[in-house]
């Protein structure tokens, strides 16, 4: 009978061994840094604090984009540009020890330098202007973005979805310019110019 309660002592002796060592070699080789220093080993440019132009260009993106996903900053109000800079002023400077950070994911959003949908586009197109026209592509649009356009409340009465739709082209050329924003993105770039 000693004999099976000795092999589930070794058993879970050599267990803790492994998982002790394990959490030694994990602990040695974690890469404890600033949030800052890890934005830039990731090729990031970060902010500078006196950029106000770029803080302000970040709140018009965050404004659009807090409601997704991991994007929202929880831990103070954001109401301008400003708030954005502070904030990033704040966690640059906290330690972590991975790019899997929450900190690090809000900072590589706010507190680097990035491209909006504006910017990429760079067009010598025009946005189109005529309500009649946006107006008229209401129906040909995706029903997401349809759906997008039932909140935006204020219109022009002769043309109310062409001024909903206009309200939104001109709000989503704010966007960063991304992978997980090529959506919106492609949808501007189909429904916003002249053609």
């Amino acid at each position: 009978m000693a004999f099976p309660v000795t092999k589930v002592l070794i058993g879970v002796g050599t267990a803790g061994v492994l998982g002790g060592s394990s959490y030694g070699i994990y602990s040695l080789t974690k890469d404890n840094d600033s949030v800052e220093n890890y934005l830039k080993k990731q090729s990031l440019t970060v902010v500078s604090y006196g950029a106000n132009e770029k803080w302000e260009k970040a709140f018009k993106t965050y404004s659009l984009e807090k409601a997704e996903k991991g994007s929202e900053i929880l831990d103070r109000a954001i109401t301008k540009g400003n708030d954005i800079r502070d904030w990033c002023k704040d966690k640059l400077k906290e330690v972590i020890n991975s790019t899997s950070s929450p900190i690090y994911q809000l900072a590589s959003q706010w507190c680097v330098e990035y491209t909006t949908i504006k910017e990429q586009i760079n067009s010598s197109k025009q946005l189109e202007s005529n309500l009649a026209t946006l107006n008229s592509k209401h129906s040909q649009l995706p029903k997401a973005i349809q759906n997008e356009l039932k909140k935006i409340t204020d219109t022009d009465s002769a043309n109310p979805n062409g001024a909903k739709i206009k309200k939104w082209c001109e709000n989503n050329l704010s966007r960063r310019y991304s992978d997980a924003q090529e959506i919106h993105y492609t949808n501007v770039k189909q429904h916003c110019f002249t053609a």
